[in-house]
């Protein structure tokens, strides 16, 4: 029975990260040295922890000998610390003075390392009875509770080594029977997506590798299954000299021979509630089909479940579809989050929140959905959601979209990018008959659609090749929409080219052709990879229906200024803002105190960081609000590249880094795309980069103009960073909420166009009046 010490239940998180916690509000525990001696007690808990011991925790074996009131003083504030409301001279019920030391009483807390342990035995039992459903839970509710390598900080303290490894091994083992308990409960899919941070982080585990192949040929990958193995024993005869082992031979003999004890199982789409997904009633054809291999790694497409948090999910968001990270699967409405992970390949996607959930994996009891789900894939499945949300503004139709979707196999990259670049093609071409036919407004349309299915195309091309080309005719369709808006006369439609350090920046700005006078402006700025296509979808469109101008540009390391001038990211965009609106306000049609910044995705970086600096913007849009971009990618990174990355040991990062990628070609293709903007081919010089792109508590401070703050349910690129930002401004801040019982979470509310429009429009109607 857990003994509750006063001032409620105490809940200490070991696995990661020292957190302490009581009735959910943290605890603080001043200085490293309370928090060594507590990570100490922790390794030993319910057992005697001598004086000795606890001095050379905190102050180091080599340091001069301590006065035992010295110690004595520190256990004091470390009781105080857990104890707060302990009576002067009651007993203690969680930290106790024990024969020459003290003893940490394991059942006066719930502490994450005993719950994970107990947790494990009893997957294992479940798993041996049989009770797969339950086992898979047990699994589940285990991981969740793994933030990163266990008493970090301290984790390579001599007392703590031990323990470290015996539980990165539970937790290895634990990602054993999860995927155990999917392949038998009929999953082989999500059984792969379980199974590749494992890999990721222990490439020569072969029961991994024997729970891969199993996976892949249930779903009818055979010749994949086949890959996997000449794969694995490369890797062993390279890196140890030796043949895989007897299971993994076997395994591979049984499926040779075709054995019709290992039957497969043909890939199906499925809905959350697990029946088929049935969009129309197609012929046997290439839905129904097994991915076609090579399209990524191990022939599954570039499964974005093997990535980094500047991670993606299709792309950096909506508006430069979130980096994609890595944190907390979810599954709501449909979509599939991936968890966190610690494996160095899953370091390469932005993540959602801190949990340790593997990808693909829902949280128990969570079924119902307000959203179809097209694809198991959680990058396939929001790119289409951020597709679907642009029709509001008829950026797309939701005909061609369901035709198009329905025609690729979930998670084949080349499908994806062959579909989405054929629909463009003939939407591309209805756009030239209508044009020759004199249908104006009906080609300025189909261009526009055409612009966004060609983004869709090259948003995974990076896999199979022509991405450039791709991109090239998503922005020729564009132009092409603009030119002939501009020739209809309703709305007024001007390329810009910004000075800019002795170059310029492309933009467009549009105004109502009728309007007279300086009006209100909005400056759309996009995030990491967005296309030019979705600042109309996220800002343009909007703004233009409510009487404003609007314009949009291409910055460092974005679209034009990336593709066809080279120009890589910067932190401080104020360098960029600033020529931006010096430009503007020279126009007779801007009021240049009336002009609003609005920064998606990324953006919501770099929009505060620049009204830090820029005290002409009149209020600021942040969706969602960012303080530091590199957290996602920087919290899915193991403890020992943590270190040599802080040590700046350039060379063995790298190496490092090129060993953990040498399993996924997929990861290997998303950081060379994620790179490219940063304008960085090194690992290392990558994520020092990312280092950079955060905002100071100076800065912040600085920011004057009020700032509404996006904040969607289900975050899954930068959690919690909505908050904290709205926090840690000075200025008139709006923190808008969106939910899911809305269908409006998820990064930049990517299915909730019109309500996302209107509220955030009514607030700078408000700020900024007409």
């Amino acid at each position: 029975m857990l003994s509750e010490p006063p001032g409620g239940p105490l809940h200490i998180r070991d696995l990661g990260p020292l957190e302490v916690e009581r009735s959910g509000i943290p605890v603080g525990l001043a200085g490293t040295r309370l928090g060594a001696a507590l990570s100490l007690l922790l390794v030993n808990a319910g057992q005697h922890v001598g004086v000795d011991a606890l001095s050379d925790a905190m102050w180091g074996a080599q340091s001069p000998a301590r006065s035992s009131s010295t110690l004595d003083s520190h256990i004091w504030r470390l009781r105080k610390a857990l104890e707060p409301h302990r009576e002067r001279g009651a007993p203690s019920t969680v930290l106790r003075h024990d024969l020459g030391g003290y003893r940490l009483v394991a059942d006066a807390a719930t502490i994450d390392s005993l719950t994970f342990g107990a947790a494990a035995d009893e997957a294992r039992n479940l798993l041996a009875a049989g009770r797969t459903i339950d086992a898979l839970r047990q699994t589940e509710r285990a991981l969740r509770l793994w933030r990163g390598r266990p008493y970090a900080g301290f984790d390579d303290e001599p007392w703590a080594v031990p323990a470290v490894a015996r539980m990165t091994e539970v937790r290895d083992q634990l990602r054993e029977m999860q995927a155990e308990a999917l392949l038998s409960s009929g999953s082989p899919e999500r059984a792969l997506l379980a199974i590749a941070p494992g890999l990721a982080h222990t490439p020569l585990r072969e029961r991994l590798w024997v729970l891969r192949m199993l996976a892949q040929h249930r779903l009818g990958r055979t010749e994949e299954a086949l890959r996997s193995y000449a794969g694995i024993r490369a890797m062993l005869l390279d890196e140890l000299g030796l043949e895989p082992g007897r299971e993994l031979r076997e395994l591979h003999g049984r499926i040779l021979a075709d054995d019709a004890g290992l039957p497969a199982q043909r890939p199906r789409r499925t809905s959350p509630g697990g029946g088929p997904v049935v969009l129309r009633r197609p012929p046997p054809g290439p839905a129904q089909r097994p991915a076609p291999a090579g399209d990524g790694a191990d022939g599954q497409g570039p499964a974005r479940g093997d990535q980094l948090a500047g991670t993606r999910r299709g792309r950096t968001g909506p508006g430069g579809r979130c980096p994609p990270e890595p944190g907390r699967p979810e599954r709501r409405s449909g979509r599939m989050r991936s968890g966190s992970r610690d494996a160095v390949g899953d370091a390469l996607e932005p993540a959602p929140a801190q949990s340790a959930q593997l990808a693909g994996t829902p949280p128990p009891g969570i079924g119902e959905t307000d959203v179809h789900a097209f694809f198991t894939d959680d990058d396939f499945q929001f790119a289409v959601e951020n597709v679907l949300g642009s029709a509001y503004t008829r950026a797309a139709d939701i005909g061609e979209v369901l035709t198009t979707v329905d025609r690729i196999p979930n998670r084949s990259a080349k499908a994806w990018v062959e579909q989405w670049g054929a629909t463009a093609d003939r939407i591309a071409a209805e756009a030239r008959a209508a044009e020759a036919a004199g249908h104006v407004r009906t080609a300025a349309a189909r261009w526009l659609r055409a612009s966004s299915y060609y983004s869709e195309a090259s948003d995974k091309a990076d896999a199979t090749g022509g991405f450039a080309d791709l991109w090239e005719r998503h922005r020729d369709a564009w132009d092409r929409f603009v030119d002939l808006t501009a020739e209809i006369g309703d709305i007024a439609v001007e390329r810009l080219e910004i000075p800019y350090e002795g170059t310029t920046l492309p933009g467009y700005f549009f105004r109502r052709a009728s309007a007279d006078g300086a009006r209100r402006t909005l400056v759309h700025t996009n995030g990491s990879d967005g296309s030019v296509t979705g600042a109309w979808s996220r800002g343009i469109a909007d703004a233009l229906a409510r009487g404003w101008n609007a314009m949009t540009y291409d910055g460092p390391g974005q679209n034009a200024a990336l593709m066809r001038q080279g120009l890589p990211f910067r932190p401080d965009w104020e360098n960029v803002l600033t020529p931006v609106l010096d430009h503007l306000t020279k126009r007779a049609d801007v009021d240049p105190a009336r002009i609003a910044v609005m920064g998606i995705s990324q953006g919501g970086y770099w929009v505060p960081r620049a009204a830090a600096f820029e005290h002409r913007i009149a209020a600021a849009v942040a969706d969602p609000g960012v303080v530091d971009v590199s957290t996602t990618m920087l919290a899915q990174l193991p403890h020992f590249l943590i270190k040599l990355l802080d040590a700046g040991n350039r060379e063995n990062f790298d190496a490092d880094m090129a060993w953990a990628l040498k399993v996924s070609p997929a990861t290997r293709t998303l950081l060379r795309w994620r790179m490219r903007p940063y304008g960085v081919t090194s690992p290392f010089d990558f994520f020092t980069a990312a280092r950079e792109y955060a905002l100071t508590d100076e800065q912040l401070a600085a920011v004057a103009c009020p700032v509404l703050i996006t904040d969607p349910e289900h975050e899954q690129f930068w959690p919690g960073q909505s908050a904290r930002l709205a926090a840690a401004l000075t200025c008139p801040v709006t923190l808008l909420p969106f939910t899911a019982e809305e269908g409006a979470d998820s990064h930049c509310e990517p299915v909730a166009s019109g309500l996302r429009g209107e509220r955030i429009f009514d607030w700078l109607d408000e700020q900024v009046p007409a």
